[in-house]
């Protein structure tokens, strides 16, 4: 799943640091709008709207978890890849 997912992430945004930039924003949009309509809801409806937009703040998070995991399992790849290469040199090479 995480493959897939990972590919249309990139697909559609070109890059995972593209896409983690995103959902930064997208999370910061989402909570600015919360900490407003906490402000001003009154009504039951304005109330389930901001139950609404809690639930898409912890998408937004949920989503920055994944693609940040997924950006350092890629920094620590690339991190012990040059290790690895060198290790497998001869010694007499």
């Amino acid at each position: 799943m995480s493959e897939s997912r990972r590919q249309r992430v990139i697909s559609e945004f070109g890059s995972l640091v593209a896409y983690r930039a995103y959902v930064t924003e997208g999370r910061d949009v989402c909570a600015a709008t919360i900490k407003k309509d906490r402000l001003t809801a009154w009504t039951e409806s304005e109330f389930k709207t901001l139950a609404r937009e809690a639930d898409y703040l912890l998408d937004w998070k949920a989503d920055l978890t994944w693609v940040t995991a997924e950006i350092a399992a890629d920094e620590a790849e690339r991190a012990a890849a040059p290790a690895c290469a060198a290790s497998s040199i001869p010694a007499n090479a």
